[in-house]
This record gives C-alpha cells, sequence and structure tokens, in this order.
C-alpha cells in the first residue's frame, strides 16, 4: 500500500536548528538534507524538517510538539515510505529518530538520498 504524503512544511514555519545536547551518538555518518517527513506516533502525527539524514535515523526539526518525548513511532520521509522507528531525544528545536530497520535496509531505501558510502563508521 502507498502512503500519500503531501508536506505542509516551509521555511518560513521550521524553527531554528538545535542539535539537542550536542553529544553525537551515532553510528554511521549524518548528511545534511533538505526534506519535509511526517513523524506518526499514538497520539497522531506531526509535519518536520528533515535537517540529516544517516543509515540509522534522522534529526528532525519538527513543526510542533510531541506529547511524548521518547517512545514508538513512524516516521515518513517523503514518498519514498515510512520506517518503524523510535523517539530517542528530544533538544530545544530537534528531535533524534532511530530507524527500527537494519542500516542497509535503510540505506537501499533512501539511496536517492544517501552516498554509497553511508555504511561506513562515522
Amino acid at each position: 500500500m502507498q502512503e500519500s504524503f503531501e508536506p505542509s512544511v516551509t521555511q518560513s514555519n521550521v524553527l531554528p536548528l538545535d542539535a539537542g545536547d550536542g553529544a553525537d551518538r551515532r553510528q554511521y555518518r549524518r548528511y545534511p538534507i533538505l526534506e519535509s517527513g511526517l513523524i506518526y506516533t499514538a497520539d497522531g502525527c506531526i509535519d518536520c524538517q528533515v535537517a540529516d539524514l544517516s543509515a540509522s535515523g534522522v534529526r528532525v526539526r519538527p513543526v510542533g510538539k510531541l506529547k511524548e518525548q521518547q517512545g514508538t513511532c513512524r516516521f515518513l520521509l517523503g514518498r519514498l515510505g515510512a520506517f518503524e522507528a523510535e523517539v530517542c531525544w528530544e533538544g530545544k528545536d530537534s528531535i533524534g529518530i532511530r530507524f527500527g530497520d537494519e542500516p542497509e535496509t535503510v540505506a537501499q531505501r533512501y539511496s536517492d538520498l544517501l552516498p554509497p558510502d553511508c555504511l561506513a563508521a562515522a
């Protein structure tokens, strides 16, 4: 089943980027991108602007607040499909999301956005 996605994020309604606590816990190198996404939780859905992407997760700037700061979610990036994921941290202006799928699966699905060496260690 193909999921419909119509982003409502614009440059004027995206909050400025804050890297959370500043610690980089990613196993894989991150790549800056400018794409719209959606975060689905048990409480609903919020739009977000993707700040960077890796084979293991994303850092996003939400257009709204999550009721639950951490926990299971589904993350949808454009028309590339949704991943089961987990909200790992929430900073002042950004959220860290870890994908539930193996990094190789993520790299294959997002091959239009991630370079071939995306599975190299950070």
